[in-house]
């Protein structure tokens, strides 16, 4: 049993970007007071490689919350469900794969620009294995601090997040950054193509998380009713270090927008 379940975490360990797949997250344009937004994201996600076969469903709760000021609260809580096929051995797996919390301000604001700084918390997470009855993947609880920018060109927008994510525990140090290219049709359509960079600062201890990871997200959000709309897109993982590049599918449903 040891054997199969040192097999069993180095696969999972490369496959680390299948647990936390990108999400919703903040618009450097804080919310109006009293004004919530709701995201609740479905996503279908495989890889294989050297061997290893992966697929995950995860489904993802975002949320916040304009508290006046120029500043709004709001997190995320995420459930993942994953299958590892190996040689010969499979598994399932499951567990809480996001789990944060944010506070964010906006410091600037001009007609068409914004810039506001956040911080988030993050609690420890891990999957369970039904091959092995134990917990076999862990990721350890975070704090990430961020500065956002956006400009609104009118029928098209851009913003910006960067921000190191500081482990508290034997996870190495990441520098996240993410940029959403947006379009705004007449009909209330938005196209929107997400790009996100984590990468890798050093510093784990012995078995914790340690990886660079660079994707690409492009969407739809189509308007249904009020202030409900439906987001449809597709997710690519470009390049990487300690994982294993895969590729997915979500759908999503704004409450809010």
């Amino acid at each position: 049993m040891n054997g199969t379940r040192q097999a069993l975490l180095g696969a999972t360990g490369l496959f680390v970007l299948s647990f936390w797949t990108t999400g919703a997250h903040a618009s450097p344009w804080t919310r109006e007071p009293g004004r919530p937004l709701s995201i609740s994201k479905l996503t279908a996600s495989e890889a294989e490689e050297d061997g290893r076969q992966f697929g995950q469903t995860s489904l993802e709760t975002y949320f916040e919350w304009g508290v006046g000021g120029g500043a709004m609260i709001g997190g995320k809580l995420g459930q993942a469900w994953q299958s590892i096929e190996q040689d010969a051995f499979s598994d399932r797996l499951s567990g809480i794969s996001e789990a944060e919390i944010f506070v964010q301000k906006g410091f600037a604001r001009s007609e068409r620009g914004v810039a506001s700084g956040a911080v988030a918390l993050a609690a420890p997470t891990s999957t369970t294995s039904q091959l092995i009855a134990d917990r076999a993947f862990e990721r350890d609880a975070a704090a990430e601090i961020s500065a956002l920018a956006g400009y609104d060109f009118s029928a098209a927008f851009v913003t910006a997040k960067l921000g190191p994510r500081l482990s508290f525990g034997d996870d190495a140090d990441l520098l996240k950054g993410e940029v959403t290219l947006g379009h705004a049709r007449d009909s209330g359509t938005l196209v929107l193509v997400d790009l996100y960079a984590t990468q890798s600062l050093g510093g784990a201890a012995p078995g914790g998380v340690d990886y660079s990871l660079y994707q690409i997200a492009p969407s739809v959000v189509l308007p249904l009713f009020g202030r409900v709309a439906l987001q449809l897109g597709a997710r690519a993982d470009l390049a990487g270090e300690n994982v294993d590049l895969g590729r997915g599918a979500f759908v999503a449903l704004w409450v809010g927008r």
